[in-house]
């Protein structure tokens, strides 16, 4: 235990009254205070211990792994078990690093902690159930998978449905300049692809102006160990 003066005491109990808390008896307020030094002690070792690991940065810019049981990873939030990931954003579990590499996750959300939420948060904060979560997760994986197989894809039968030929107008006018876009030889008119009209839909749009989208392709999409694969319809 952390030894304190009879003059240290005293300090410490006025201190204490001027921020209205009181103390039953001397050796409460001996404890309160010991226990005062020990957290500012432990706060004091961890400040040590993250210099050193900024010195040696210096030597290694792009990061280091090391032992990070009891740790927590800056990014999901959780108790790192195992070694964890150290660099100039901080300490990251395995995983999470992963993410950073792979630019699944940017960089830029290391600028502000508040700018993003974890599943757990979701769960607890906003009594969202985990399964729910996951299939969210699930249906945005598979979404960007379809984005990079659409060349794959006959549009042809959405371009027939008037709801998008309106649609389409209303994103053109939105897009105009903007976006790539050709030229109607006849006419002169810009006209928006519709391709990128779809990649914009499966990107930016409401979940159900995705499924409005999904519905009117005219092939059959399958789902096989996480992955989609395209299959043309027959003719009926």
């Amino acid at each position: 235990m952390v030894q304190i003066s009879d003059e240290r005491l005293d300090e410490f109990i006025e201190l204490s009254k001027e921020k209205n808390i009181e103390y039953k008896d001397r050796q409460e307020a001996y404890e309160s205070a010991s226990n005062l030094v020990g957290f500012f002690e432990l706060l004091h070792k961890i400040d040590r211990q993250e210099q050193m690991r900024k010195r040696r940065l210096e030597n290694e810019p792009k990061g280091f792994s090391m032992e990070g049981s009891g740790r927590n990873c800056r990014l999901c939030r959780q108790s790192i078990q195992e070694d964890m990931w150290y660099d100039e954003y901080g300490m990251k579990c395995m995983d999470c690093q992963k993410a950073v590499n792979d630019n699944v996750v940017p960089k830029s959300i290391f600028q502000d902690d508040k700018s993003y939420i974890t599943s757990n948060e979701l769960s607890w904060k906003y009594g969202i159930r985990h399964q729910t979560i996951k299939k969210y997760i699930r249906e945005e994986e598979l979404l960007k998978q379809l984005l990079h197989i659409i060349d794959q894809i006959d549009l042809n039968t959405i371009a027939a449905k008037r709801k998008f030929q309106e649609e389409l107008e209303r994103f053109r006018k939105f897009a105009r300049g903007v976006l790539g876009q050709v030229t109607d030889g006849s006419t002169g008119q810009k006209v928006v692809d519709m391709k990128m009209y779809v990649r914009y839909v499966l990107q930016e749009g409401t979940r159900e102006e995705k499924h409005e989208i999904l519905e009117c392709l005219d092939c059959k999409i399958m789902l096989k160990n996480q992955k989609i694969f395209i299959e043309t319809k027959g003719p009926s």
